[in-house]
């Protein structure tokens, strides 16, 4: 982005920025970019299917010449269905672009730790940075977020502040203000520490199978429930599912939502309401998902 004449500090005289990203991708980079950014979409697939192929759409609508600056940002488990980018091919589709290609990998990063399932992070290691959420399956406080950036040096330009009042450390080896976008926070590496600490490689690895075992367990039981439409391919621990028509999809869940047995959110997909599931905590069983099933169940009896 320097040699576009993007300034790593500051934000004036910079040139515009284009965004792309597949249609599916989390909210954040349409409201997390500066406001001269062009956040370019790229409608690859509207389909759940078992990898969204966004190489070759981008390969064949980007204009790097005309396009300036580029982010590219791919997905490692779309947060409604569980969906991995191609990873391997967007990186072939962005190498000697000049692009920078950020892997949004809130969910699925952590598949990484899970030997039946880190090959579905192929090619996520060429990127250029990454970001992952701690409070989802660590189960840390909610607003525990992780960024990693392949380039140190830029990491720590674009993130650090200097200021005649603020103490620093002159024999310190990193200093923390210089590589968050917060000043003022609390110790959020401590709780992560201490799950990563207490779980270890093993430990981890179990939390995301297990995860993702009792999502596909779910998966099985309420596809036999009546007009249920499981709408994805269960790869990690996301389940996406509808029933015969919208107010039967909206009055079940809210049935259930109420009930208190299970607590699952909406969502809306292809235009139409749908029912997300996402299994991550420690404390799920095998006889949670079932009875989750049986709530939906009695929902629709």
């Amino acid at each position: 982005m320097q040699g576009y004449g993007w300034p790593t500090t500051g934000t004036s005289k910079r040139p515009s920025l284009v965004s792309m990203c597949s249609v599916a991708l989390h909210e954040t980079p349409d409201i997390g970019p500066p406001h001269d950014t062009a956040n370019r979409t790229v409608n690859c697939s509207s389909s759940p299917g078992p990898r969204v192929r966004v190489a070759a759409c981008w390969l064949t609508s980007w204009n790097r010449a005309a396009s300036g600056p580029t982010i590219v940002c791919a997905q490692a488990g779309e947060v409604n269905t569980g969906v991995f980018d191609d990873l391997g091919a967007v990186a072939d589709a962005v190498e000697g672009t000049g692009a920078w290609l950020h892997v949004d990998g809130a969910f699925g990063l952590w598949a990484a730790a899970a030997p039946a399932l880190r090959h579905l992070l192929a090619g996520s290691e060429r990127a250029d940075s990454w970001a992952t959420d701690a409070h989802k399956w660590l189960n840390v406080p909610y607003d525990c977020g992780i960024a990693f950036c392949a380039p140190p040096d830029a990491h720590r330009a674009s993130m650090t502040a200097q200021a005649a009042y603020y103490v620093r450390d002159p024999d310190a080896i990193r200093e923390p203000i210089d590589w968050t976008p917060e000043h003022s926070r609390r110790a959020r590496a401590i709780p992560v520490y201490a799950a990563l600490r207490q779980l270890g490689r093993s430990g981890v690895a179990d939390l995301v199978e297990r995860s993702c075992a009792h999502a596909r367990r779910f998966a099985t039981g309420v596809r036999e429930l009546p007009g249920c439409e499981v709408l994805n391919d269960v790869v990690l621990n996301q389940v996406l599912f509808r029933f015969a028509d919208d107010a039967t999809t909206t009055g079940a869940l809210a049935a259930v939502q109420a009930g208190g047995e299970a607590w699952m959110s909406g969502t809306e997909w292809d235009g139409r309401p749908a029912i997300r599931l996402s299994v991550s905590s420690w404390r799920t069983t095998e006889r949670d998902v079932d009875r989750a099933v049986a709530a939906f169940a009695a929902a629709l009896a």
